[in-house]
């Protein structure tokens, strides 16, 4: 049974880092330059580089926090340190709902200034796919405010599954979170425009803010329920 909580808590944890949106926004700024149905074949390989760099430092920030996790406490957090991951999930919570976003018909993000200007600039530069990799490791660094607290309880989570397991579920969490823009990806690919996807981002808007506000709270409730009660038990 604790085994399944854990597997739960890190598929619960990845699902809601998928949800999250700087990494597609940052995407779609990378194919800016390919509006229309054809793609330069340059864009195409500079964004399978940013999927990549994605990937692979996903994969890095949860080993290193596994790592770290086991160097500080040598074992899974105690009942103290989960009621302090709880109560940053249901704090940012409170943020992703009410602040994520700006107001109005656009999907930017509440992210400062200087980042935003960083990204739109990086991405009309990007000419390889090393370039491209490279971006996709500074978006994922710049959603660490929102993304932290998931690696964390995912950590937290892997230190309670056997070693090769551990392995797996942090290859499986990274695949999970870089699902959005894979099929970002996939859709440009089969003739999509920025602009389609663009409106249908607009349009559910207020649902991806609502269910990433609502796994961070499942995830508060699930540290709580099985890790905190049932652990004092």
């Amino acid at each position: 049974m604790e085994v399944l909580v854990d597997v739960l808590v890190v598929l619960f944890a990845a699902l809601t880092g998928a949800s999250l949106q700087l990494g597609t926004g940052t995407l779609l700024l990378l194919y800016h330059e390919g509006l229309g149905r054809k793609v330069p074949k340059r864009v195409r390989r500079a964004a399978s580089g940013y999927i990549f760099g994605v990937l692979i430092f996903t994969i890095l920030l949860l080993a290193t926090a596994v790592l770290l996790m086991l160097l500080w406490f040598g074992k899974a957090l105690n009942e103290d340190g989960l009621i302090f991951l709880a109560s940053l999930c249901i704090v940012m919570a409170g943020i992703v709902i009410l602040f994520y976003y700006r107001r109005g018909k656009t999907t930017m993000l509440w992210i400062p200034n200087f980042m935003a200007k960083y990204f739109k600039k990086r991405a009309g530069k990007v000419e390889t796919g090393a370039e491209g990799m490279a971006l996709g490791m500074t978006a994922t660094l710049g959603e660490l405010p929102f993304s932290i607290i998931l690696i964390l309880v995912a950590a937290n989570s892997l230190l309670g599954l056997p070693r090769a397991g551990i392995i797996i579920a942090i290859v499986a969490y990274a695949l999970i979170t870089i699902m959005p823009i894979l099929i970002t990806k996939i859709l440009i690919k089969s003739g999509r425009t920025l602009a389609d996807i663009q409106r249908w981002r607009v349009k559910n808007k207020m649902f991806f803010r609502i269910f990433t506000g609502v796994m961070y709270l499942i995830l508060a409730i699930f540290l709580v329920a099985f890790k905190v009660i049932k652990g004092a038990a």
